[in-house]
């Protein structure tokens, strides 16, 4: 039979197991899901362990807060530091690891709490959301045409965040738009789950000012597809004069003609010419004519593949550059003339003379402009300065 003694020391040990026990949930329960999803494993990457201890440090600041109001200017001076460094760290850890940024995210009832105790550092907290807009995937090629970059802009709420997916990529086409559901600090944004929205007509009534801002958006393409289109053909224009270029047979012939093109829609780059008489779109099949032009004693070389093949072609071509990026739904089609030889002089500061006597060349020939909405011009650098 054990003594009262020993039974009292027995009773001690057991009720210093509880306390520690209570103690250690407190802790689990303050902790972030982050820190104790990867607080122990050795592989947690450097980001992520700065964002743990940033973490472990505002927790503390907050408990401090707590426990002792009378110093609460200095505790603020400290959180705001720290609340700082930590908005820096989390944004970072957003671009590198979206799915480790999640976790390691503070719940919404802490960041209320911690807005409330340190208020000139709310703007610093991130903040869950559920956001619907526009997403833009944007592939940036490097100029070795070797590398790229590829990031997503969200726009919605009069907002462009840079998004970052814990999951898949998601694949949206014109017209739709993406729900998405993260963390949101500064303009970074970790996506946890997204849907796309079928159509837009479908949100009419639901989506409110993003709904607006898109058909005000749309309006004003529409009221501005002139300078919108001869900005996106000419861009799409020297995306294909780069693909041409990576080709060893086009450089051979760069040696020896240094070629540049313009392209643009009739109607819209001179309101006053009787060629084009139809509205332009951006969608169906595009009539473009290409027209060859050079300057006295510049000889022409033989394009491998042809322009028209390079414009018009099944393969690698302007043509299937553009089912491929509007899923379908805008094509090229027409025919290559010339060369026209013209005779004027011409540089960086009269390119608008340039294309009036290149269109004018090709009219007197018998290219009926009546049939093409848009016009290529693919002649030979006439002025090494322009670029």
């Amino acid at each position: 039979m054990k003594s009262r003694k020993t039974r009292a020391r027995g009773s001690r040990r057991f009720l210093r197991s509880i306390t520690l026990a209570n103690l250690l949930l407190a802790v689990f329960a303050a902790v972030p899901t982050g820190v104790l999803a990867q607080g122990g494993h050795a592989s947690e990457s450097a980001q992520a362990a700065q964002v743990r201890a940033l973490n472990n440090s505002v927790l503390q600041l907050h408990g401090q807060m707590q426990e002792n109001a009378s110093g609460a200017a200095w505790i603020r001076g400290q959180a705001a530091a720290v609340i700082a460094q930590r908005a820096a760290a989390l944004t970072a850890l957003i671009e590198k690891d979206p799915r480790a940024a999640l976790s390691f995210a503070f719940s919404p009832e802490l960041l209320a709490d911690l807005a409330t105790k340190f208020p000139q550092s709310a703007t610093q907290l991130e903040s869950h959301a559920t956001l619907s807009g526009q997403l833009e995937h944007w592939i940036e090629d490097g100029a070795d045409l070797k590398t790229s970059r590829s990031y997503f802009l969200l726009k919605a709420g009069g907002r462009t965040l840079n998004v970052h997916f814990a999951g898949s990529e998601p694949v949206v086409k014109s017209g739709e738009l993406l729900q998405a559901t993260g963390v949101v600090i500064g303009s970074a944004m970790a996506v946890e789950t997204s849907s796309i929205v079928p159509s837009i007509a479908a949100t009419a009534s639901t989506s409110g000012p993003t709904f607006a801002a898109t058909l005000a958006a749309t309006n004003f393409v529409r009221e501005q597809r002139g300078p919108m289109l001869v900005l996106l053909l000419c861009a799409l224009a020297l995306t294909m004069l780069g693909r041409w270029v990576s080709s060893c047979t086009f450089r051979e012939q760069i040696r020896r003609y240094a070629v540049c093109t313009i392209s643009f829609a009739i109607l819209v780059s001179n309101p006053t010419t009787t060629y084009a008489q139809s509205a332009c779109s951006t969608t169906g099949v595009q009539q473009v004519a290409v027209l060859v032009v050079t300057f006295p004693g510049i000889a022409v070389p033989n394009f491998s593949p042809s322009l028209y093949d390079q414009f018009f072609g099944p393969a690698s071509s302007l043509t299937g550059y553009w089912q491929e990026a509007s899923y379908g739904v805008t094509s090229a089609t027409g025919n290559v003339f010339g060369p026209f030889t013209l005779s004027g002089t011409y540089s960086c500061s009269n390119v608008r003379q340039f294309m009036d006597d290149s269109i004018a060349a090709a009219a007197a020939s018998g290219v009926d402009f009546n049939i093409y909405k848009r016009v290529n011009i693919v002649f030979p650098d006439m002025n090494p300065s322009c670029g």
